[in-house]
């Protein structure tokens, strides 16, 4: 009697365990949520966007598409002389322009796969990361690669310190979201918490990491509506939610554990620039129309929003006086003015009738 209730209970326990491990296998739906005591964001001042006026006129443009100077940009990114760095993500190429558009260089022709994401040192060097091969290649200024730096693991954005170093995303599932790094890549400290573990993935991760100056930066969520500054040690200096940020999505989950977002969970934010004190994101709006909304960099707070140039713009980044877009048909460099007189007359665009970079 004893080995036949023994023989009952173990086919029960199998039998249990067998329907759970089905049960958490099949496809199913879970809302992203905070980690446990991870600081709940800031809302913003109650109210929609407040639009200031402003003009653009058209410098110069570069042309996207096959056979042409770029073919998928993606990234922009500008240095100190006004040129222009575009990760071409179709082409795996990182290609400088000058600033009227003109094509001077390409870094990674034999080297890079996948990129994507780029910084530009101080002294001239170019920071590409290829995630896919996990590493970094760094390009001096004259294109050829200076070093390579390999990882363990995956790595997606990054942005450089004043120490010579850098800080990367970490979109594995790991308890941090981002690691800092030395000059050469060795790992120094993980810091930044806001998922649990399964949850903070590539996909929970997406954003965009932009320099505040002093070696922090702010992430700029792409699906959450969050814009999170850290110091340069690593700690939170705060945690906002942008101006019309929607509650946090819901994921779905496959068979096979993977994670997705469902067609009601777009892209909230599409890219971050910093210039001066303000920060500027780009971002959908009603209607899946572009938006250009301003925040304050020291503290997150929302201040205004432009309506940009170039409404199928994939990725935008400012300078003072000058606003880079990125469509799939073109780069595009516009002169900006503000206008600030609310009782003027709306924003025009000039366009001038100037031929497209050379390519």
């Amino acid at each position: 009697m004893r080995g036949r209730t023994f023989w009952w209970v173990l086919v029960s326990v199998v039998a249990v365990g067998a329907a759970l491990g089905f049960l958490g296998s099949r496809p199913h739906t879970i809302r992203l949520a905070y980690a446990a005591g991870v600081p709940r964001p800031y809302s913003q001042q109650a109210g929609s966007r407040s639009f200031q006026k402003a003009t653009f006129t058209r410098l110069a443009s570069v042309l996207a598409g096959e056979g042409r100077a770029l073919q998928a940009p993606t990234v922009l990114r500008i240095d100190g002389e006004g040129n222009l760095y575009v990760v071409d993500s179709r082409d795996h190429r990182v290609k400088k322009f000058s600033s009227a558009g003109e094509p001077l260089m390409v870094f990674g022709a034999e080297d890079l796969q996948n990129p994507s994401d780029v910084a530009l040192a101080p002294g001239g060097e170019v920071w590409v990361v290829d995630p896919n091969p996990r590493k970094i290649l760094v390009f001096s200024a004259g294109g050829t690669v200076a070093r390579r730096i390999s990882f363990d693991r995956l790595v997606w954005r990054l942005v450089l310190d004043n120490r010579g170093g850098f800080v990367a995303t970490l979109p594995s599932g790991a308890s941090t979201l981002f690691q800092r790094y030395s000059r050469t890549g060795g790992a120094e400290h993980q810091f930044g918490t806001l998922f649990p573990p399964d949850l903070q993935n590539a996909l929970t991760l997406d954003g965009w990491m932009v320099g505040s100056g002093g070696g922090g930066f702010i992430y700029v969520f792409a699906h959450e509506g969050l814009l999170a500054s850290y110091s340069p040690e690593g700690a939170l200096r705060y945690l906002r939610a942008t101006i019309e940020a929607p509650p946090l999505p819901q994921i779905k989950v496959d068979a096979a554990g993977g994670q997705t977002f469902g067609p009601e969970a777009p892209r909230v934010t599409i890219s971050g620039s910093l210039s001066g004190p303000d920060l500027y994101v780009l971002a959908t709006g009603p209607g899946q129309r572009r938006v250009l909304d301003v925040y304050d960099a020291a503290s997150g707070s929302y201040r205004y929003s432009l309506e940009p140039p170039d409404p199928e713009s994939r990725y935008v980044t400012i300078s003072p006086g000058r606003l880079y877009s990125a469509s799939r048909s073109q780069v595009t460099i516009w002169e900006t003015h503000l206008d600030s007189n609310p009782g003027t007359s709306p924003a025009t665009l000039a366009v001038l009738d100037l031929a497209p970079g050379k390519e």
